[in-house]
């Protein structure tokens, strides 16, 4: 193990380990209450694996202290998590994930914060993991209602600072729809496919815009996605690959997220609520608590009929009544602005540090070089 700066004895610290050592949502995720938690005057050190190091080199490139753990497989990072919280019983530590969470299962000043929902096995290691535990958190109040004893500590994503498509003229005869993510069945794709299918059967000239890749997904799940998408007239489908929002809003009308899996969170329709995005969503996991009983635009997921008809409806708005569109718009950028951005996450985040009394972080080590 590679000593922190951060570990002065007599002092209790705050640690952050990571579930994985390359990044994913939850590392992003855990970044974002680091850096929330400097805000509060709480200095945190990240935990990770020497092997995959991303986490930790980003962490060092942020400026934050690290512990980085000798260890190359899941079962070595698992070890070396145990002994780290057996020599830090004292200290504080925000267990990012399932695999520090089950690791320092007997660690006295834990926090057990899961991105997923666990299934199978997992379930079992949860309750292990958050028994005896200071917090349980989860992303959203639908993974709150599947995880017994977690509450919802929702994420949050910046501002997205792009310009959709649809904020300009609204007479063109094409709407552009979008989808980001990874292209799969549980994603939506194939729901996405058929309603765009519907919609251009009605009379309507439509595109389908697709950012994201297949990583992840299996050789027959794939076949079916692109089968659903060859199914569509020659010229229907563009596809961008991997591109960033503030690139990707500017080309399309509406942003889709139809998905089928029980979405845990919905941090692409919340990056979209930030910019102002129209947006359509379907009722899957914990969509609806992202975009608000106010939004007009969800539907039953899975119902290809049901998602064109919504999309044949905004479609309506956006060029008879804009003014409502902007209205409806405007309203989803002020709930983002109110749960799901930094500023929202920070306050989550202090009071909870608050109300577990986490240490804050001396004069002296805050002004250190």
């Amino acid at each position: 193990m590679k000593p922190s700066r951060a570990s002065a004895k007599g002092t209790r610290r705050i640690y952050i380990a990571t579930n994985n050592g390359d990044i994913s949502g939850g590392e992003n995720m855990m970044f974002s209450i680091a850096h929330a938690l400097r805000d509060s005057g709480r200095e945190a050190t990240i935990v990770g694996p020497s092997s995959p190091g991303d986490t930790v080199a980003r962490a060092r490139a942020e400026g934050f202290d690290v512990v980085e753990l000798a260890a190359s497989s899941r079962r070595d990072y698992l070890l070396k998590l145990t002994l780290f919280g057996i020599r830090h019983r004292r200290d504080w530590v925000w267990c990012n994930g399932l695999v520090p969470s089950f690791a320092m299962s007997l660690h006295p000043r834990r926090i057990v914060h899961l991105h997923q929902i666990p299934v199978g096995f997992q379930r079992l290691l949860a309750r292990v993991a958050s028994f005896g535990a200071r917090a349980r958190l989860v992303p959203s109040h639908f993974a709150a209602q599947e995880v017994t004893g977690f509450q919802a500590f929702p994420n949050w994503v910046p501002r997205v600072e792009a310009t959709p498509r649809s904020a300009g003229p609204t007479n063109n005869p094409t709407l552009r729809i979008g989808f980001m993510g990874r292209i799969s069945t549980l994603k939506g794709v194939v729901t996405l496919a058929a309603a765009v299918r519907r919609v251009q059967e009605n009379g309507l000239t439509v595109e389908l815009h697709l950012s994201g890749g297949s990583a992840h997904v299996s050789d027959e799940e794939s076949r079916r996605v692109e089968q659903a998408l060859d199914d569509l007239p020659e010229g229907t489908v563009v596809r961008h690959g991997f591109i960033a929002p503030r690139d990707f809003y500017p080309t399309i009308d509406v942003l889709c997220v139809p998905s089928e899996w029980g979405e845990v969170f919905g941090l692409v329709a919340a990056e979209a609520m930030s910019a102002r995005m129209p947006l359509v969503v379907s009722d899957d996991g914990g969509l609806p608590d992202v975009v608000g009983n106010h939004h007009e635009w969800v539907y039953p997921a899975r119902d290809s009929e049901a998602l064109a008809h919504t999309l044949e409806n905004l479609h309506h708005v956006m060029t008879e009544d804009p003014l409502r569109l902007s209205q409806a718009t405007h309203m989803s950028y002020e709930r983002w602005a109110e749960r799901l951005s930094p500023g929202a996450g920070a306050v989550r985040t202090r009071e909870l540090a608050d109300r577990l009394h986490l240490p804050f972080t001396s004069r002296a080590e805050r002004n250190r070089p």
